[in-house]
């Protein structure tokens, strides 16, 4: 009903080409004397409408080449249906008469004289999302002269724009300086930068302007199973919610492998259907960046796994595909395929995320490749940052997980990877779903591998006066609201819940978060409520400060208790509120006397937990003092608190996994120099980071600044 445009996305699986784009062509056509052209950039998704037409009985005519079409569609080409000998006259009546024209958007602009000859009721684009402004707006506003009373007249009436802005945009070649846009009635318009579509800047506007009259989104998929689709649509697709249809594979609980486990790695393909595998460091010399033959070791083990449970049913279009960011890796996957001497494996695809799009496949391994920091600049090079709900949106990332059915399995470097907060939520989701394993590619390949029957428990215990205070502070008032204000399957019953709210502790501690409750109304709809920035800060409490709070605590048992004076400078900036303040002060406080405490944190919530917890429980030797950065502690501070020399204590527990390598290194010059000024103070360092991270790149960039070779 729209008069102009309508947008409407269509996140992965939701059917906008086979189901909705039919839907809309049958309406249209049911109308008398209408014609619709039907248009997408790239042939292979004109032959996806193609198809979608020919399975429902719909006539068309398709605007091409031979060489650029689908054989199974070259009947209905323009230069195919006119025969043998064909006359202007003829071309022209088979157009006027066609019902629904279907071609390239590159095409159709190169024939002009079809909107001599025809006027369209309706234009649909499909996979908008991935063109270009400049090669769509030419099209869809192109007039033609009519008679004098009329003066020009639109060749569409009215377009159709089906797409979604957060998969995979159109390759562009130039950086971000040459697309951005400086003309002033171009921004005006909202057009802000050239590598855009139409189809994200109309997007754009409306949810800006809060207008939704012009959107539709498709919310039902019929791809995923549940167990994969619930990463990308809590971090890619939390305002559309998406839900599955449900069809048979997506209610199904068991994976469909009948035939009895060989081993361990066996075991794990039957039990999650989401997995990533946490590949080691490759020990292998190669010749690029752009090769990892350890990870290509794996991938390969897989697919003849997949194969060997496959069995007859096995098809190679259908049943497993590979996605790898390179394509040295291809090759080295391929040639890899030859040891195992399963000719059927040559034939499935393995390729680029960017040559995936649109496709999907029962099983789908992911194979991250890099092996070195640079690299993530290439694999997240799709990142951004939607201005109307604050997401971080990965396309590349979403793509590739979106193309799975029935089974996800993912292999990269977890070290490098972990930088990337993204990639950091991913292994966390995983691990909160048991489905985080590492293995080395020697024992993978062996099937050197057990899954454990314990999964453990998520709470560590706890005494003395730490337990008195998380009690008091954390468990109580959780406890308390669980019944009242905070639903109950949030506030402390419900790990998964909890931990995908808190960002798996990376969230922004400082601001209130907005989510979608499990529970319904009396209408059948999902509630939103606000979780203030407190509830948040107890919710990371309840799942992490125990745990962090013990490994704090075993840290400085290895430190020497004649080595602490009876004053001490405190500087806390590890992860978690006064968690390394109060495993010091079990530690040590039979030795010390006083403590000057700063504990820094960007979330006041977060310090005001750690001002009731240090008070109450050492309030008498530890002053506390809240300070919201580093750079807050002055020249006039060091001077004043260096006047009688004394032992200064930085604490960095599982603080380098969350900043960057050039906040690390601007850190390790600040404190160098304070360290060239007031040499007669003592100071200790400890950095507590998870196995496996020692040498991240922020934690190594910000030793080699303080040329520190032991902490």
């Amino acid at each position: 009903q729209a008069q102009d445009y309508y947008l409407l996305v269509g996140p992965p699986g939701t059917g906008k080409t086979s189901m909705a784009l039919r839907f809309m062509v049958q309406e249209t056509l049911a109308e008398a004397g209408t014609s619709v052209l039907l248009t997408a950039y790239t042939n292979r998704a004109v032959d996806e409408i193609c198809g979608m037409l020919a399975d429902n009985c719909i006539d068309f005519l398709r605007i091409g080449s031979e060489l650029s079409c689908a054989e199974g569609f070259t009947p209905h080409l323009l230069q195919n249906r006119v025969g043998e000998k064909p006359s202007l006259a003829g071309m022209k009546l088979l157009i006027e008469s066609a019902k629904v024209i279907v071609g390239t958007t590159s095409i159709m602009q190169s024939r002009a004289y079809l909107f001599s000859i025809k006027h369209f009721a309706l234009a649909i684009v499909d996979e908008a999302s991935q063109i270009l402004e400049p090669n769509i707006i030419g099209l869809l506003a192109s007039h033609r002269a009519s008679d004098a009373s009329l003066g020009c007249q639109c060749n569409i009436d009215k377009f159709i724009l089906i797409g979604d802005y957060k998969q995979l945009p159109a390759v562009v070649q130039q950086g971000d300086g040459d697309s951005a846009v400086r003309s002033k009635p171009l921004l005006d318009i909202g057009l802000a930068d050239c590598k855009s579509s139409l189809f994200e800047r109309l997007i754009r506007q409306e949810l800006m302007a809060k207008r939704a009259d012009f959107i539709g989104t498709l919310r039902r998929q019929g791809r995923m199973h549940p167990d994969i689709a619930e990463f990308p649509n809590r971090e890619f697709y939390s305002r559309e919610r998406l839900s599955c249809v449900p069809l048979p594979h997506q209610q199904a609980k068991e994976i469909d492998y009948a035939l009895p486990s060989q081993d361990g790695i066996d075991d794990l393909l039957k039990g999650h259907r989401m997995i990533f595998i946490a590949s080691r460091d490759c020990r292998q010399p190669e010749i690029s960046d752009k090769v990892n033959a350890d990870e290509a070791r794996i991938v390969c083990d897989m697919l003849q796994r997949v194969y060997r449970f496959y069995g007859e049913r096995f098809n190679a279009d259908k049943t497993v595909g590979v996605i790898v960011p390179y394509r040295n890796q291809i090759s080295t996957i391929r040639n890899e395929i030859d040891k195992y001497g399963v000719e059927e494996l040559h034939d499935i695809m393995i390729d680029t995320v960017e040559r995936y799009q649109g496709s999907q496949c029962e099983n789908i391994v992911y194979g991250f490749t890099i092996k070195k920091y640079y690299q993530l600049n290439f694999l997240t090079s799709n990142q951004y940052v939607d201005e109307t709900s604050g997401e971080i949106i990965d396309r590349k990332l979403n793509v590739a997980m979106t193309r799975a059915m029935k089974h996800l399995i993912m292999i990269g470097d977890a070290r490098l990877l972990r930088e990337n907060i993204i990639f950091y939520k991913l292994m966390e989701f995983a691990k909160s779903r048991h489905s985080y394993f590492e293995i080395a590619a020697e024992d993978f390949v062996k099937g050197n591998f057990c899954l454990a029957d314990n999964k453990g428990d998520t709470l560590y215990n706890i005494g003395g006066t730490f337990e008195r205070l998380f009690n008091k502070f954390v468990l109580k008032p959780i406890k308390d609201d669980a019944y009242s204000e905070l639903p109950q399957y949030v506030m402390g019953n419900c790990e998964e819940t909890n931990k995908a709210l808190i960002d798996y502790g990376r969230i922004n501690f400082s601001s209130p978060k907005i989510c979608q409750m499990d529970n319904a109304d009396a209408n059948g709809r999902k509630q939103m409520r606000e979780f203030s920035a407190h509830d948040i800060v107890k919710l990371y409490c309840y799942h992490y400060m125990s745990e962090y709070y013990y490994e704090t605590k075993a840290l400085y048992s290895t430190y020497s208790k004649a080595g602490i004076p009876n004053n001490v400078l405190f500087i806390d900036m590890g992860c978690g509120p006064a968690t390394a303040g109060l495993a010091f002060m079990d530690v040590f406080g039979d030795v010390v006397s006083n403590v000057e405490y700063y504990g820094i944190d960007t979330s006041e919530a977060m310090l005001n937990m750690a001002e009731k917890m240090m008070k109450d429980g050492y309030g008498d030797k530890a002053c506390f003092h809240k300070v919201r950065s580093f750079s807050q502690l002055d020249a006039n501070f060091w001077a004043g608190v260096s006047e009688v020399p004394s032992l200064v204590v930085f604490n960095f527990s599982n603080f380098f996994s969350m900043v960057s390598p050039a906040f690390s290194e601007k850190l390790a010059n600040q404190i160098s120099n304070i360290m060239k000024k007031y040499p007669l103070n003592k100071y200790e360092f400890f950095i507590l980071q998870a196995e496996g991270e020692e040498n991240s790149k922020s934690c190594k960039v910000f030793k080699n600044g303080m040329r520190i070779e032991r902490l």
